[in-house]
This record gives C-alpha cells, sequence and structure tokens, in this order.
C-alpha cells in the first residue's frame, strides 16, 4: 500500500476539504509519496536544533484513509528562513535517521526544496502550510 503526501498551501477552509488541494495550483503545492509527518520531525530536528513540535489533524475522512494536517507555524518559519548552503549538509544528517522518507540524496534534495518553496510561499502569502496523507 502507498501513501500519497500532498504538501500545499492554503487557507483553513480550503484544508478543509481534506483532498490535498486537488485542482490547485502548482506553486501551492508538491506532490510526493511515502512522507508521513514523522519523517519531517527529524527534518526539523536537524534544521532548528530542537524538537519539532507536534502536526495537528485539521480534517480527516471516517476510516483515516485521507487526513490532513497542519505544519505547525514553528515548522514553516524555519523551512522559509532556511539557507539554501545548507542543503548538502542537511541530506547528509536526514538520510541516516530512522525514518527517512527516502534512500536516495535526489528525492531527499527534491522534498526539502519543495518544503522551503511552499513555506517561503505560505508567509509570503499569509497562508497556512498544510500536509494531506491518502492510503
Amino acid at each position: 500500500m502507498s501513501i500519497a503526501s500532498h504538501f500545499f498551501v492554503a487557507t483553513p477552509e480550503d484544508a478543509a476539504r481534506n483532498d490535498g488541494l486537488e485542482g490547485g495550483s502548482d506553486e501551492h503545492r508538491a506532490i510526493f509519496y511515502r512522507v508521513m509527518d514523522t519523517g519531517i520531525k527529524p527534518l526539523y530536528q536537524i534544521i532548528a536544533g530542537e524538537e519539532c513540535p507536534k502536526f495537528e489533524p485539521a480534517a480527516m475522512n471516517d476510516d483515516f484513509t485521507e487526513i490532513t494536517f497542519t505544519f505547525p507555524a514553528e515548522v514553516v518559519s524555519r523551512f522559509a528562513a532556511f539557507d539554501d548552503s545548507r542543503f548538502d549538509s542537511v541530506i547528509d544528517e536526514w538520510r541516516v535517521t530512522d525514518d527517512v522518507p527516502y534512500d536516495n540524496d535526489g528525492d531527499l534534495r527534491d522534498l526539502l526544496k519543495a518544503l522551503v518553496q511552499l513555506a517561503r510561499k505560505a508567509t509570503d502569502d499569509g497562508l497556512n502550510m498544510y500536509l494531506w496523507n491518502c492510503l
């Protein structure tokens, strides 16, 4: 079973649709697979040097096969302020953690780049950042 993972920037009302911002603009979302909040938490710890705050559910369906999580504001702020010169060192640390979602640097780099871009977009547009997971 594969997990669809849509990261997106939206209003709380759009996140409540619980559809991963289906049909939304490409600049407001990034689509990956097998990424859960547990894979993002060690990344935050590497970047921020502190434990990751809890991702809270924004919406979910009755059988829990689709759930939208809100990124904590602290996580969005840290990703938005990420120093791009740290990509290689952060990837080196992230790939050896227990919950890393991918086993190659290319996919990890693409995911980190997407998270940073979305966090910057969320900050610039005054929106929230979300993770939608679907089994």
